[in-house]
């Protein structure tokens, strides 16, 4: 076994992330949301921790029965991504089919190239029985959730991507973390650290990245006004004064390309993948500062 990943959610007190990366953990993988209202409270506050001391990240949603199209816009907004968050749907409800499974991750496509991670166990074998579905086939990694020794994967996968083999005090040992606490759901890679570098965020055959109008951590349900809008509020957070009006006129242009300049990105002055991600950073990094 090769137990290095977590995942995590406001369940969990993490004490340090340093001293779970010197312990040998790579990468975290922290709750979201879930269904249509519910934010984790502790996912913005572990990401910056997780992050500044160098361990991989990705967020999961936990899928409930419901409209699709908005859980998919509620994760998005709310696990704010980066070009190197991993995304995961967590398929634990009975209430939720194979077909939602497909329509939840078919939107998230449209908003993102990466070849996108389903967690689950018994269920989806349940649902899916001895049948290959072939969008799950080409279009998601399998993270695993089965306890014991042993693993048996769907015949919709080859393989598992991570196999989660013990977590909540169940399964083989180890089921805790140094800075991270007892009890924790810990996940195993058969390959090496840089291999797992290279999977994380990995895109999809044949994809070459997220459209220019679309920054990643922004949902395509918005509207370029509202984009902007966002870009202005994040700008005058970190000390311009913009009117927030969703326009891009000549005070919110020099602002922006002032920030492109300062943070050394292209200076398009739009509001793109390579400037939202910034923005999130720079934001993220403040708030972690004053904890």
């Amino acid at each position: 076994m090769n137990p290095v990943v977590v995942d995590i959610s406001h369940y969990q007190n993490p004490t340090s992330f340093a001293n779970a990366k010197k312990a040998g953990l790579w990468g975290v993988i922290h709750k979201a949301t879930e269904g249509h209202s519910i934010v984790d409270d502790k996912y913005a506050k572990n990401r910056a921790a997780a992050t500044k001391a160098g361990l991989l990240w990705g967020a999961y949603h936990f899928f409930r029965p419901g409209r699709i199209e908005d859980q998919v816009t509620f994760f998005l907004n709310n696990a704010m991504p980066q070009p190197g968050t991993l995304l995961c749907l967590d398929h634990e409800d009975e209430g939720c089919s194979v077909a939602d499974v497909e329509t939840f991750l078919r939107l998230l496509d449209e908003y993102s190239p990466q070849l996108h991670v389903l967690y689950s166990g018994d269920l989806i074998k349940e649902q899916l029985g001895n049948q290959v579905h072939p969008y799950l086939q080409k279009n998601t990694r399998l993270w695993l959730a089965e306890y014991g020794p042993k693993s048996k994967v769907q015949a919709t996968w080859d393989k598992y991507w991570l196999w989660q083999f013990t977590g909540d005090g169940d399964g083989p040992q180890p089921h805790s973390w140094a800075g991270i606490g007892d009890k924790i759901d810990i996940s195993h890679f058969d390959g090496t650290y840089d291999e797992l570098v290279d999977e994380w965020a990995m895109q999809r055959t044949g994809d070459t990245g997220i459209g220019s109008d679309i920054p990643p951590t922004v949902s395509p349900a918005l509207t370029k006004g509202d984009i902007v809008r966002w870009g202005q509020a994040s700008l005058n957070f970190l000390g311009s004064d913009l009117l927030i009006d969703g326009n891009l006129g000549p005070k919110t242009d020099t602002a922006l390309k002032q920030f492109q300049f300062i943070a050394s990105i292209p200076e398009t002055g739009k509001f793109d993948q390579a400037t939202v991600a910034m923005l999130v950073h720079k934001i993220t990094d403040w708030s972690a500062d004053r904890r």
